[in-house]
Parts: C-alpha cells; sequence; structure tokens
C-alpha cells in the first residue's frame, strides 16, 4: 500500500483519535480578553485540516513529530504602513499537540530570528544611533574564524557590508554565512543572555552554521564597526576578540540521546545522536517572539528596527535590492514560503498575497513560522522515517513540503473566504 493509500476503517480511527486528543487548545499570553473576528474566522480551519485524509494521516502518525500553533494578531490594514494600535494581552491560538512538553526538534535557521534582533538590542545598547549605516569587519584570530577586511588590495572601490545587509541576506534567502556573522556580532554569551531577558529560558544558540565544533564556537571574532564619511571609513565601535568562559549546552533531556543511529564525518554510529552541544529554540519560544515582533513590541528593539525586519521578512528575493534578482530560477518569488507553496516554484504578485515568515530545515526536521493575512503560523514536521540521523534520507520533498502547503492553502482559503 502507498503512502497516500489509506483504508477507510483507518480513516475512521485516525478521526476518532485526533477526536480524543482534542488538537484545538490554546497558548496565550496576559490576561483574558474577548475572541477577535479574526479568531472566530479562524474556527473553520481545524475543520478544513479534519476533512483532509493527508494532513490528518500525518498529524496523527507519531514517527512526523507535528507541531502546529496558530494565533491572531494583527488586522491586514493595519500590516500596510498604519501606525500599530497598542498590542492586545491575549493571544488565543490554536495549538498541536495540547500538551506542555512536545518532542525534541533542531531549530536550524529559525535561531536566525532571535539572532537579528539580539543585534538591534546591542546596537541599541552601544548607542549606535545610525543602526542601519554601519559597515562591519571581522578578524581571524581563532581556529575556524573567518576574517571579513575593511580594505581589498586591487579593488579600491570595495567597501565592507553593512550590518543590516546580512540581516537582509537571512531575510531574503536564509543565508547560513550571514547568521554567522551576527552570532559573531553579538558573541555567544550576549546572546544567550538576552534570549533569558526574553522570556526565553530553554532556548540556546551556542552554534555559528560554519565548521567550528563546541570550544570553537565559545570564540568569536574581533569586530569593528565603521561609518562612511567622505568616502573614507571611519571607526564608530571596536569590539576585541571574546571568549564565553561559561559552557553552555542544550537543556533538553531528549535531545541526548535522539534516533536509534547517526552518521558521523560520513561513518556510521548504531547509537542515537547527541544534540546537547547544539542549538535549542522550542516552537512556542520562536512562535512568541515572532508574534512579538509583528506586534512591534520586542523588547529592546526600536519600532524602526521591527518594522525593517517585518519588511525584509516579507520581501520576495527579486525585491530586496541584494543581487538575487539576478538568479530567478533558483531564488523565485516562491522561495522560502514552505507555507503554501512547498517547492513550487511560483510567481507571486505581492499586492495581493504578502507572506511574512522564516524557516528552518536540518536534520530531517523541517519548520515555518509565518505571517500570512491576520495570523501567525508556526509548524513543525519532521521528516526522517528511518530514524537515521544525517544519512540524508528524508522524506522533506515527498511528505514535509506537500504537507506545509496544503496546511497553507487551507488557511488561505478561510483568509479569502472570512468576509
Amino acid at each position: 500500500m502507498s503512502f497516500w493509500q489509506v483504508s477507510l476503517a483507518r480513516v475512521v480511527c485516525l478521526f476518532l483519535l485526533w477526536a480524543l486528543l482534542g488538537w484545538a487548545g490554546t497558548f496565550t499570553y496576559g490576561q483574558s480578553e474577548t475572541r477577535s473576528q479574526n479568531t472566530r474566522n479562524l474556527d473553520a480551519l481545524p475543520a478544513l485540516i479534519r476533512q483532509d485524509t493527508m494532513l490528518t494521516q500525518i498529524i496523527l502518525d507519531p514517527q512526523y513529530q507535528v507541531q502546529l500553533i496558530v494565533s491572531p494578531t494583527l488586522s491586514g490594514s493595519d500590516q500596510k504602513g498604519k501606525k500599530l494600535a497598542t498590542p492586545p494581552s491575549r493571544y488565543i491560538s490554536y495549538r498541536y499537540p495540547v500538551t506542555d512538553k512536545p518532542a525534541y526538534f533542531y531549530p536550524a535557521s529559525l535561531v536566525k530570528l532571535p539572532t537579528m534582533l539580539a543585534t538591534f538590542v546591542k546596537i541599541n545598547r552601544l548607542g549606535l544611533k545610525e543602526w542601519d549605516k554601519y559597515r562591519i569587519t571581522h578578524a581571524a584570530s581563532a581556529p575556524c574564524q573567518t576574517s571579513v577586511p575593511a580594505k581589498i588590495k586591487g579593488r579600491p572601490n570595495y567597501r565592507p557590508p553593512l550590518l543590516v545587509d546580512y540581516m537582509k541576506q537571512i531575510c531574503l534567502v536564509s543565508d547560513n554565512n550571514a547568521y554567522s556573522r551576527l552570532y559573531e556580532f553579538c558573541g555567544q554569551a550576549f546572546l544567550n543572555q538576552q534570549l533569558v531577558k526574553w522570556g526565553l529560558p530553554k532556548a540556546r544558540i551556542i552554534q555559528r552554521f560554519a565548521p567550528c565544533n563546541y570550544d570553537q564556537n565559545r570564540h568569536t571574532n574581533a569586530i569593528k564597526l565603521y561609518t562612511l564619511r567622505n568616502n573614507k571609513l571611519r571607526i564608530a565601535y571596536s569590539q576585541p576578540a571574546a571568549h564565553n568562559p561559561t559552557p553552555l549546552s542544550n537543556p533538553d533531556p531528549e535531545a541526548r540521546s535522539f534516533g536509534r543511529g547517526h552518521h558521523d564525518h560520513g561513518r556510521f554510529n548504531a547509537t542515537p545522536m547527541d544534540f546537547s552541544r547544539h542549538n535549542n529554540l522550542p516552537l512556542e519560544d520562536v512562535h512568541k517572539l515572532f508574534c512579538q515582533l509583528v506586534m512591534r513590541n520586542v523588547p529592546g528593539v526600536t519600532v524602526a528596527q521591527q518594522d525593517s525586519l517585518v519588511k525584509w521578512l516579507g520581501l520576495l528575493p527579486r525585491e530586496g535590492q541584494m543581487g538575487y534578482e539576478e538568479d530567478l530560477r533558483t531564488y523565485h518569488d516562491s522561495y522560502k514560503k514552505y507555507l503554501v507553496f512547498g517547492t513550487q516554484a511560483q510567481v507571486i504578485n505581492p499586492d495581493t498575497l504578502r507572506i511574512v515568515n522564516i524557516v528552518g530545515q536540518s536534520h530531517g526536521w523541517l519548520s515555518d513560522v509565518a505571517l500570512i493575512g491576520d495570523h501567525v503560523i508556526s509548524v513543525l514536521i519532521y521528516c526522517d522515517e528511518d530514524g537515521i540521523v544525517g544519512d540524508g534520507k528524508y522524506t522533506t520533498q515527498r511528505v514535509g513540503m506537500p504537507f506545509l502547503k496544503r496546511l497553507g492553502e487551507h488557511y488561505l482559503k478561510v483568509f479569502s473566504d472570512k468576509e
């Protein structure tokens, strides 16, 4: 029997199981409020999902470890440049599974969101007012570090990149090198102290996305920020190489023993994978932080900075003026828009559909946290049916992406019909 073929009896059992689980729950912050109109309209979404055999089969199959959180946030008019009202004290949401302890997952590129926000916090604490005009260089003084120079011989017109250009690269195409450069600017200690201040005590960001080991990631490069005055670079801030003296690890106990085997540098080990020295960011945490961002309510980050970050996260690659428009075959409009489009290369009219999102994909985990219309939708699926971590045999294309695409399509149906 193929994956998509399922007997009528099994469908009935799945629906009964789902009813017992009571998948439509609440995920709240703050005090109670009257249910908003966009929340009541969203009541149609669980019904649509329950009627979709493909979605129900995947959601209720434990091997896929699906997590889903949906929160109403802003009205559509508020997202089009108008001044935002005071954020509501409560977000009423659907959550699946309804449990205080979802399964562990590796967040992959989702950690780029708090890293970008922490970068803004650090800029502001340093009193650097021209936050969108600073150019950044990196020295390389420890193993695995690479440099970004202020000058390159034979290239008189070269200028080091703008700090915010790294953020744009992350937002447009989820660039890994750009993330590593922001990690180095923040430093491991500051970055994780900020996570605690945001009320995310289980979150850990302790890895670059570069070939660095655990100890090397505790060391970060010397940094300089420059302003450009009269076509000359002038140092605005100098930061020495840093080392985090406090060893940090993933606090999730499930991270210490994941899967039934793993590959390490091409060699198979018949033992679980140890993720205790890897990043950790529970889906609830990134969902909460993303909601705060779209409500312009992230502590330590100015409204103007949050406006810019939301804008960049919603741009199509061709709109970002970062050179991606020169390769539309690779960086097509629906690149990185897993919800609604999956891997489908699709031309998008941004006047009719604007998706603000950040995604993660690594070791079989696939995730998308997106503002679509009036709601933030955070979804996660594990696409490794054989349980061997790092073997490259994932069901991301066959199961994960079609699942996210179909789920996003159901949301758009609710959204388009809500009037």
